[in-house]
């Protein structure tokens, strides 16, 4: 990142951090993996606190908080990422490491998690014949908010699956073991696995975002995704569908409550739809009303 492309950064992040108390902001830094000191260590202001310990902070996490704390937003950065990468914008960026013999298994997987505003990332559909296909992987890997390991037997032997996995623990996100006749190893051992050897695609979908929108280095990604899922709902049946996957979110800030009260007024398709005995907009309403007192 840019000296100066850093410099706006960490005045942004020490701002929005300073608009919280001492035990709030440590824990965000501590789950970030950041710097971070005890409260009896006192600057003049939370700003200056925040800004000392973000100064010595990595540009990879400097990232992701910028996404967790601004709703997603991607930080400006023109010299190392294309903070977009080879994804469909406003979705959850899910890597899926597979061995080239589980490609037709995995492809039917991306598009079961389509369904609940996940992109994922396939190396044999995903990259473009013209690209530079080591680079388009870093590119993926450099900007996914998660991975899946599908761990066929094969899987070990791969040239590159490993490298995958180990590129993704590096950057500290969250990484799930889907065990399809093979269990974790290694540095993925400590991960809590999934165990989908008796699952298809849809169930392994359903199972995989239940731990997305849960976990907390997932969730505030998954939290962005659904708003922007929801708000492009086409039809009545995809709003009463996709308003389950917002009534499972967690991650829920202001700015996403505010952008979720607005899609009633924004999208005809949200306005209008019936549920059950009430209507869409009293549930978003409820929603609404419920997060904003925690």
């Amino acid at each position: 990142m840019k000296p100066g492309d850093r410099i706006e950064l960490l005045k942004k992040l020490a701002g929005k951090l300073a608009e919280r108390d001492w035990g709030e902001v440590n824990l965000v830094l501590r789950q970030f993996e950041l710097p971070w000191a005890d409260h009896s260590w006192e600057p003049e202001s939370l700003y200056d606190y925040a800004l000392h310990h973000l100064e010595r902070g990595n540009d990879t996490a400097l990232r992701e908080l910028f996404e967790y704390l601004f709703s997603g937003q991607a930080a400006a950065d023109s010299s190392e990422v294309d903070t977009e990468g080879p994804w469909t914008p406003n979705r959850f960026r899910l890597f899926l490491s597979h061995i080239s013999g589980d490609k037709r298994f995995v492809a039917e997987l991306k598009g079961a998690l389509a369904l609940f505003a996940i992109d994922g990332f396939v190396a044999h559909e995903d990259i473009e014949p013209t690209k530079e296909w080591v680079k388009e992987i870093e590119t993926a890997l450099e900007t996914c908010h998660a991975l899946a390991a599908i761990l066929s037997p094969p899987f070990h032997s791969s040239d590159w699956t490993d490298q995958e996995v180990g590129y993704c623990i590096k950057r500290r996100v969250l990484l799930v073991p889907v065990m399809m006749g093979s269990v974790p190893y290694g540095f993925m051992g400590r991960y809590q696995g999934l165990d989908a050897r008796k699952m298809e695609p849809p169930e392994i979908a359903a199972h995989l975002f239940a731990i997305l929108v849960d976990h907390l280095l997932s969730s505030g990604h998954m939290a962005s995704a659904i708003v922007s899922y929801f708000e492009d709902s086409p039809s009545y049946n995809e709003t009463r569908r996709r308003l389950g996957l917002v009534e499972r979110t967690k991650a829920w800030t202001p700015e996403l409550l505010q952008r979720l009260e607005g899609s009633i007024e924004r999208n005809g398709q949200i306005k209008d739809c019936v549920i059950g005995a009430g209507t869409v907009p009293d549930r978003i309403r409820a929603i609404v009303e419920q997060h904003s007192k925690q």
